[in-house]
């Protein structure tokens, strides 16, 4: 089992950004995530003085500064972009960094964010359902020339999002949240499963059952140590 180190930033200012980012390359981390938020809960509360950039764009500042860390979100809040949206926006990063993006997506949990703009929040059932749904589209929208999806919340029709990932068939799909249903979701996306370690091991104990014939049970490749005390759990195909 190796063992790979990354950092969790957030609230920082751009040069600041810049600069760290280039010193967890120089340093030998393995990897860089960025949050998604519009206020950065902490236990219930916020400081509404604290950076919030768009994600995407700062993503692009990290992959600018830096040369080998593979970087990317822990995670998109789904609820916030639509799925061809987003899809565009990561091969954008993708290509930007040669082939170093994590593709970190999530259901959305900070209610308070909900609250002050007025963006719906769903019920989780609900949340998780749409994270499938939009990670069905994304990855379709990566590797086939047309994209036609009916579903409950997106409806696609013949789209088309050139040019596809530099990673093939597309960079790894990070899988943040709690709860068996989100584990459900990352049995058919995932590349890697971002747990709290409280958790980990009845979450490996689900996770070691294959569920299908054809599939190889999942393995715990690695940790990813950082302020959030956070593990990886890669699935390989």
């Amino acid at each position: 089992m190796s063992v790979e180190f990354g950092l969790l930033l957030l609230g920082k200012e751009i040069q600041e950004l810049r600069e760290l980012a280039q010193a967890a390359e120089q340093l030998g981390y393995d990897s860089l995530f960025l949050p998604d938020h519009i206020v950065y809960p902490i236990r219930g509360s916020y400081d509404p003085h604290t950076p919030s950039w768009d994600q995407m764009v700062a993503l692009a500042i990290v992959f600018e500064a830096t040369r080998r860390i593979r970087a990317g979100h822990l995670v998109l809040c789904n609820l916030l972009r639509h799925p061809v949206m987003t899809a565009q926006s990561l091969v954008t990063l993708d290509h930007l960094s040669a082939g170093r993006l994590v593709a970190g997506v999530g259901a959305g949990w900070s209610q308070v964010e909900f609250k002050m703009t007025g963006i719906p929040f769903p019920p989780v059932a609900l949340r998780l359902r749409m994270l499938d749904e939009a990670l069905i589209c994304i990855r379709s929208l990566w590797t086939r020339e047309q994209t036609t999806f009916e579903g409950e919340f997106y409806k696609l029709k013949d789209a088309i999002l050139w040019p596809k990932p530099v990673q093939d068939p597309h960079p790894p799909i990070l899988l943040g949240g709690r709860g068996r249903g989100l584990l459900r979701i990352a049995g058919k996306h995932a590349t890697v499963v971002d747990v709290k370690p409280n958790r980990l091991s009845s979450w490996l104990s689900l996770l070691i059952r294959p569920r299908r014939p054809n599939r190889s049970p999942a393995r715990s490749h690695g940790a990813w140590a950082s302020g959030c005390s956070s593990c990886w759990l890669h699935r390989w195909p």
